[in-house]
């Protein structure tokens, strides 16, 4: 996820939308909502990069897909982050799927 947060810190639409599957870059409205609503959630809290962290990484049986549950922390303290993230091998690459 730290890979998924570091444009968003920098405000930069494309190269997060480089880091989705092929139907999550297709869909622009979904990625720009996406985009959006972490630059919220970072922007409010004030985040950073070390402020996220991977708390846990499974694999479906195919290894072609990965859920991973993540924390962030505010004030101090580490917070479950409400749903994971899944994300799934594409070409060579692991991307992440919205």
């Amino acid at each position: 996820r730290a890979k998924a947060i570091e444009p968003v810190l920098g405000n930069d639409l494309e190269t997060f939308k480089g880091l989705l599957d092929a139907d999550s870059r297709a869909n622009e409205g979904k990625a720009k909502i996406a985009f959006g609503a972490i630059r919220l959630i970072v922007g409010l809290g004030q985040l950073q990069k070390d402020d996220f962290r991977i708390d846990e990484i499974s694999f479906n049986k195919d290894l072609t897909q990965a859920t991973v549950n993540t924390s962030h922390r505010t004030q101090g303290e580490w917070k479950k982050d409400a749903k994971p993230s899944i994300w799934v091998e594409e070409a060579g690459n692991w991307v992440m799927k919205l």
